[in-house]
């Protein structure tokens, strides 16, 4: 059996592609359609695959940071949000904890990205509102980039020759 998940999904297309593909009845479109949608995922599988981890660390990163400067905003107005301060708390734990699961920072990162809206919520009509707006948009920027830049094996960018690299993306400090 092979270990390596990266050459288990490419030998996966290559059987698929050179003896399953020919196999399927060009008659049955509902197969082919599914067929294609199961190639494209296992081919973006197997291009992301090298960059998951960093990539689930980035965006728990991100969102720390993110709550950390919006309970900065907010201390005055809000002085006890012992749920965000303990998300962050978790998530710099388990940033520092090298086995770590990447579900654990992915159900982190869900979890602080909840918090922190649910502060945008609240702040409605607060006299903090459009600060907290204006930091959360300036925030956002660099993992809405990463987002982009995640899916550009899809083929939904328009100039993707544009697009910084992942490789720069995870590795550049914000």
């Amino acid at each position: 059996m092979i270990q390596s998940f990266y050459t288990q999904l490419q030998v996966s297309l290559r059987a698929l592609r050179e003896v399953v593909a020919p196999a399927l009845d060009s008659n049955n479109k509902q197969a082919l359609e599914q067929f294609h949608l199961s190639l494209v995922t296992l081919e973006f599988l197997r291009a992301r695959l090298p960059y998951s981890r960093r990539y689930v660390r980035m965006e728990l990163k991100h969102w720390i940071t993110l709550g950390q400067k919006v309970l900065a905003l907010l201390a005055p107005a809000w002085p006890a949000q012992t749920a965000v301060t303990d998300a962050i708390a978790l998530g710099q734990g388990k940033l520092a904890d090298p086995e770590a699961d990447d579900e654990e920072y992915l159900i982190i990162s869900r979890q602080l990205r909840e918090l922190i809206s649910g502060m945008v919520t609240d702040a409605a009509g607060h006299p903090l509102e459009s600060q907290l707006d204006a930091l959360i948009v300036a925030a956002t920027e660099h993992l809405l980039l990463c987002e982009r830049v995640w899916c550009l094996p899809l083929g939904f960018e328009l100039r993707p020759d544009e697009l910084p690299s992942l490789e720069q993306l995870l590795t550049r400090v914000v």
